[in-house]
């Protein structure tokens, strides 16, 4: 059996650099619109109130990933990420594991990859604002790659809890972007 690739959180942020990544995406993508990747519906789960999912996906070229995942509000309050997740990679073929990735960051990664293929594809090419409601973990990543193609005047942001909105204004503006904290979602 070969041996087994893992790779933490800031591993893939090292390795996963957003265009290279966002233009993956936009393939993988492609793929399952065109019907050529095997991916079945998420298996969930309830446990103790908190939601678990098991997903998986074979894509042509790339392999066969199988993510569990879990969110876990009340880790907030624990110092815990809200979502956890792990992924394993596997050989089509033969069926050896090839890789073990922590799969929070990979996660935030990937969603904030797509939102980025929306915006390469379909936003306007002037400048305007953008809004991020949300301002936890994954907002830092949407942020990032989504003014790798769209610069915006000003970003809106929103968020119920006060201390992280505080927090991500100021990540905001320390990436030089004029920050406005809505009063509500639709602000």
């Amino acid at each position: 059996m070969p041996e087994i690739l893992v790779l933490s959180g800031s591993d893939l942020e090292e390795l996963l650099k957003p265009h290279v990544l966002v233009d993956e995406i936009a393939k993988a993508f492609k793929l399952f619109s065109d019907g050529k990747t095997v991916t079945p519906p998420r298996t969930v789960m309830w446990v103790e109130g908190n939601w678990w999912g098991v997903m998986q996906s074979y894509v042509p070229g790339y392999g066969v990933g199988v993510k569990i995942v879990n969110v876990i509000p009340s880790n907030i309050e624990r110092g815990l990420p809200t979502i956890q997740a792990i992924v394993t990679l596997f050989d089509p073929i033969n069926g050896s594991p090839l890789a073990i990735l922590e799969g929070g960051v990979l996660t935030a990664l990937r969603t904030a990859a797509a939102s980025a293929v929306s915006v390469k594809y379909m936003a306007p090419k002037e400048q305007g604002d953008i809004a991020i409601i949300g301002t936890g973990y994954q907002a830092r990543y949407q942020l990032r790659f989504i003014v790798e193609y769209f610069k915006p005047v000003k970003v809106r942001i929103y968020d119920i809890r006060k201390k992280v909105l505080v927090k991500y204004k100021n990540y905001v503006e320390s990436l030089g972007f004029d920050a406005y904290v809505a009063k509500d979602p639709r602000d």
